[in-house]
């Protein structure tokens, strides 16, 4: 039997505003990281030097947790924009205006 959860997702906007949405299965909240995280990863297959493909992992390594933030922090931003309702997300402002 599954549980009934709301996951709210929060990113600043460049404009210092925020993306909010709400995601309300954690199965696909999985899904949707699983998702970037396989389009983020490169493809090694055609490095055929070992100490190559040694190498371009390791860089890949260093960088990922600074590209897996940077991705799920377009992705809130772009899924608010689309939210129909703000009981799904939104672009909200800080201060009251």
């Amino acid at each position: 039997m599954e549980r009934s959860v709301e996951i709210f997702l929060v990113a600043e906007t460049e404009d210092q505003k925020y993306a909010i949405y709400n995601f309300h299965s954690a199965r696909g909240l999985n899904m949707e990281v699983s998702s970037i995280l396989y389009n983020l990863t490169p493809k090694f297959t055609s490095i055929s030097l070992i100490e190559e493909k040694e190498k371009k992992i390791l860089e890949f390594l260093e960088n990922i947790e600074t590209k897996i933030k940077e991705e799920i922090k377009k992705f809130i931003i772009r899924k608010a924009k689309e939210a129909k309702s703000v009981w799904e997300g939104g672009i909200f402002s800080p201060h009251i205006e």
